[in-house]
């Protein structure tokens, strides 16, 4: 089971210490925003560093050039089509000289289309067929509701550890001689110093932490 974004808001809140009086975080909801929105920028930098990638399908039509994006989509992955036509030898009357790959466009309604450079052949679907097996790489998601977030629960600690990298941001800027004691959600830890200094100890930290935990 996932988390909601409150339950992470909060965290971060009691992470921050009483660095938090700074964002007036007395719990209303006006003065919960600056600690969602610095969450919000730790689920985009997520994105980057550990992407959530997704297996889709599409159903080609020769000679259709767009065709649907999954939501949140980012970037396209790889294809079951390449694959395929690398594994054939090149002297193979089925092996194509090239395979298309969708790219991530702007469709004129403001929606998110893949389009395929150039359109699929009908010599590409004969070969391949039609359904046509990718992955993508797709945005995750922070939600109020627990079952539509994407992070594992494991995922929580580092999370809150990076949003609390744009806390001592803000901190830097507007109270720079002004030291702050805050505690790290992942090593349990004090760390004392500048917010500036200590956002740039804490993100080399983290990224150090998610890469690492990405590729093994």
């Amino acid at each position: 089971m996932s988390f909601r974004r409150e339950g992470a808001r909060a965290l971060l809140a009691d992470t921050l210490t009483d660095a938090r009086l700074i964002f007036g975080e007395d719990g209303s909801p006006e003065q919960q925003t600056a600690l969602y929105a610095h969450l919000a920028t730790a689920v985009t930098d997520y994105n980057r560093v550990r992407p959530r990638i997704e297996a889709w399908e599409l159903q080609l039509v020769a000679g259709q050039q767009d065709y649907p994006a999954p939501p949140g989509a980012l970037r396209f992955h790889l294809s079951d089509f390449v694959d395929a036509n690398n594994a054939l030898d090149p002297y193979d009357p089925r092996h194509l000289d090239q395979v298309p790959i969708p790219t991530l466009i702007r469709d004129s309604a403001g929606g998110r289309v893949w389009r395929f450079s150039p359109a699929p052949s009908a010599r590409l679907i004969s070969v391949f067929g039609s359904r046509y097996r990718y992955t993508a790489v797709v945005a995750h998601v922070l939600s109020d509701v627990a079952g539509d977030t994407t992070f594992w629960p494991e995922d929580l600690p580092q999370l809150v550890m990076r949003a609390q990298v744009e806390s001592l941001r803000a901190l830097a800027v507007r109270n720079a001689h002004k030291p702050f004691t805050t505690r790290d959600p992942s090593l349990s830890q004090t760390r004392n110093g500048t917010p500036a200094a200590l956002a740039d100890q804490i993100f080399r930290d983290w990224e150090r932490m998610v890469r690492e935990g990405f590729q093994s």
